[in-house]
This record gives C-alpha cells, sequence and structure tokens, in this order.
C-alpha cells in the first residue's frame, strides 16, 4: 500500500505519483524509492510581492526571518529524527509550514506538509504499537521503521528546498 502522503494523488502517470499540493503548483512525486522535488519556481515573487504590498525592504526581511526559522525547524527535524520522536517532527514542520505559505515558498511548503503528515502518522503508529490509540479503525497503520525511512527521506527534500530558496532570495536581493 502507498504511503499515506502518496494516497492524496490527484493523477498517475506510468506508475509515477504526483500530488499536487495546496494549490501552489508545482509537484512532489515519488518513484519506487525515491522522494523528488519537481522543477518549478522555488517561490511565488508575485504573490510574495503582492501578500507586502510591494515592499521589497520588508519582502526581504520577512523572507531573511523566515530563513533563520527554516534552520531552527530544520535543527529541531535533525534533533527529532536522532531521538526517533515523531511530534518532535510534526511540530516543527508544522511550524515551518506556515512561514512557507505565507510568502508562497512552495517547494519548502510541499515537504514540510508532507513532514507533518508523517509525523502525524508515525505518532499515531506510534501509540498504537503501544496499545493508546485504537483510532485506525480496522486500517492498521504502517510500520514505524518505513514511515522513518520516508521521513529521512523527505528531510533530504525539505533541506534541498530551504538552500534553493536561500539561493534564490540571494539572487534576488543581492543583484
Amino acid at each position: 500500500s502507498l504511503p499515506k502522503y502518496l494516497r492524496r494523488a490527484q493523477r498517475v502517470e506510468i506508475g509515477l505519483f504526483e500530488a499536487d499540493w495546496r494549490g501552489f503548483g508545482g509537484l512532489i512525486g515519488y518513484q519506487g524509492e525515491d522522494c523528488y522535488m519537481s522543477v518549478n519556481p522555488v517561490i511565488d515573487w508575485t504573490q510574495a510581492e503582492e501578500q507586502v504590498r510591494g515592499d521589497l525592504a520588508f519582502l526581504a526581511e520577512v523572507l531573511g526571518d523566515m530563513l533563520q526559522e527554516a534552520d531552527q525547524a530544520l535543527g529541531l527535524i535533525r534533533n527529532g529524527i536522532e531521538t526517533r520522536q515523531f511530534l518532535v517532527c510534526m511540530k516543527a514542520a508544522h511550524q515551518l509550514k506556515g512561514s512557507a505559505s505565507y510568502l508562497y515558498c512552495g517547494d519548502v511548503l510541499r515537504c514540510a506538509s508532507i513532514m507533518q503528515d508523517l509525523g502525524n502518522e508515525g505518532a499515531t503508529a506510534s501509540n498504537t504499537a503501544e496499545g493508546t490509540d485504537r483510532s485506525w479503525n480496522g486500517n492498521p497503520p504502517r510500520d514505524t521503521n518505513a514511515i522513518w525511512n520516508d521521513i529521512l527521506q523527505i528531510h533530504d527534500s525539505l533541506i534541498e528546498a530551504v538552500n534553493n530558496l536561500r539561493n534564490e532570495v540571494s539572487a534576488k536581493f543581492q543583484g
């Protein structure tokens, strides 16, 4: 069976699953064991500029703050992975998702959304294994080791998305 985040796929093409996340263009794909990001704009500059009413100095400041927040969130996620705490990964991804959504940072948003979903799935699976959660109603959750493998893959994609955003912000405001 497909991981939870792939069951939301909107179309299937020759075994390649693609999901459009929250209408922010671009796709996260999954094929075999590989998660990958499509080649799309890292940020929707038009929407981001509209969000700050065209004030580019303020946009640069807000994006700088968002990148600092992203570094902190990645640190928390890394700690959650090292200590095998699904909820730490979920909460850090949720925090990052809010900023990415506000500033139309599509790839960061998609990766953070998937990370949040995986953290939630892992927490539910862990509680079910301990006998403290029976909310799965006859559809037992996936093995927690499989969920950790997916978290490691999307973690790499999230790091790449943040680095791509950092490069694009630097190019826009340094040039």
